[in-house]
């Protein structure tokens, strides 16, 4: 394949291998997916790295291993690698943040207004939510599914109820939070996805799964249910539905956890840590290997 056509990824990976071969870096910071080459460049010249995975590992080669009951059973994404043999010292979370000044609480809406923000695609959950919404039938209540349709999901969105509204991608996002009562959010695969922040920084109770991230604590902020069950998600749409009081309180309780937690500075302070972490194991390798 001539240099043109290489996808971007490997691009940027060769360009980043490049640099690293100057030898003035200290540390090498990438994106999962992106940058195998450049890892391979770093390692040898003894440059500590940190890998940033924004979601669950999972095997990518031909043969895809079942899951095993502890991955079934496990509520954060850091334990896909340990089911997988890395050590606790290899792995650090880091949460994102949000902008708490762009992403603020709105009025209360004047029916349940039940939203989804981000790609309409199975993966997240898309056609479990509408199944369980038909299910319900609730009255004065109407859902918002925002964001880009993948084809994928196009025949789930054909005969929609009437308060069914599919709004495709909305560049103001915030205002969509702002306008709604809970954040619906039933993914079977994420990280830690950001549109939990946004929604918990607009004081939105919240549906989740254990795989959308730790944003939304059971039974604190909102409810976590397992993913690909119809059941439990119109179960739990239901309890919000018949407990406004309860909507309010977990909203202000997801809320109090973004500025507590969540911000961007936060975040700052954390990718720091990690930097000064992955920095002194190499540190203390290099003066291990030094003393054999």
């Amino acid at each position: 394949m001539s240099q043109e056509n290489l996808p971007n990824s490997v691009l940027y990976d060769r360009v980043a291998a490049q640099f690293l071969k100057t030898g003035c870096f200290d540390l090498f910071h990438v994106w999962s997916g992106s940058a195998l080459h450049g890892l391979r460049v770093a390692k040898s010249l003894g440059i500590p790295s940190l890998l940033e995975i924004p979601t669950w590992h999972r095997q990518k080669g031909k043969v895809v291993p079942p899951k095993t009951e502890h991955e079934i059973a496990m509520e954060k994404a850091a334990d896909s690698f340990r089911v997988l043999g890395f050590p606790d010292e290899k792995l650090y979370s880091m949460p994102q943040g949000v902008d708490v000044n762009r992403f603020q609480p709105g009025p209360p809406p004047p029916l349940f207004r039940a939203v989804f923000v981000g790609a309409l695609i199975k993966r997240k959950g898309v056609h479990t939510l509408i199944e369980a919404w038909k299910k319900l039938r609730l009255p004065r209540a109407e859902l918002w599914l925002v964001g880009h349709p993948h084809l994928e999901i196009k025949p789930y969105l054909v005969d929609l109820p009437s308060n069914v509204k599919v709004l495709g991608f909305q560049g103001d996002v915030e205002n969509v939070f702002r306008a709604g009562s809970v954040h619906l959010f039933p993914s079977s695969l994420e990280g830690s996805a950001k549109t939990t922040y946004e929604a918990a920084a607009c004081a939105l109770a919240q549906i989740t799964t254990r795989e959308a991230g730790d944003v939304v604590m059971d039974g604190v902020n909102g409810v976590v249910i397992p993913p690909d069950d119809v059941d439990a998600l119109a179960a739990a749409i239901q309890f919000l539905y018949d407990r406004p009081d309860l909507v309010r309180k977990y909203g202000a309780a997801g809320r109090k956890r973004v500025l507590e937690q969540f911000t961007w500075d936060h975040f700052r302070e954390r990718v720091l840590a990690a930097y000064r972490l992955a920095m002194d194991r190499a540190t203390e390798s290099r003066r291990l290997h030094s003393v054999r």
